[in-house]
C-alpha cells in the first residue's frame, strides 16, 4: 500500500490554503459527497467547488495547519486548527 499521507497534505494546503482549482479537479472525485462544517451537504465536484467558494467568500483569509495526521491501512484522521477572519 503506498503512502497518501502526502495527497491528504496536498488536499488540505491546496485546495484549502490557496484555494487551487487545479488541485481540486485533480484530487475531488466527481463523484464526492461531503458534509461540511456549514451544515451544508453536497455532492459532485461542481458542488463541492460552490462550498469551498462559499468558505472562502465568508473567510477570504482562510488558513489551516495539519497539526497531527495519522493513517493506518486506507483510514486517515487529521488534527488541525483553523485560522481566518469572518468577513459574512
Amino acid at each position: 500500500m503506498r503512502d497518501c499521507k502526502p495527497l491528504v497534505r496536498r488536499y488540505y494546503a491546496e485546495v484549502w490554503n490557496t484555494w487551487s482549482a487545479t488541485a481540486l479537479e485533480e484530487l475531488i472525485s466527481p463523484d464526492i459527497t461531503f458534509r461540511g462544517s456549514i451544515d451544508a451537504a453536497v455532492s459532485g465536484i461542481a458542488g463541492f467547488q460552490q462550498y469551498v467558494n462559499r468558505i472562502r467568500a465568508a473567510f477570504p483569509d482562510f488558513h489551516n495547519h495539519i497539526e497531527e495526521l495519522i493513517a493506518e491501512g486506507e483510514k486517515f484522521a487529521a488534527r488541525l486548527t483553523y485560522t481566518g477572519t469572518h468577513r459574512g
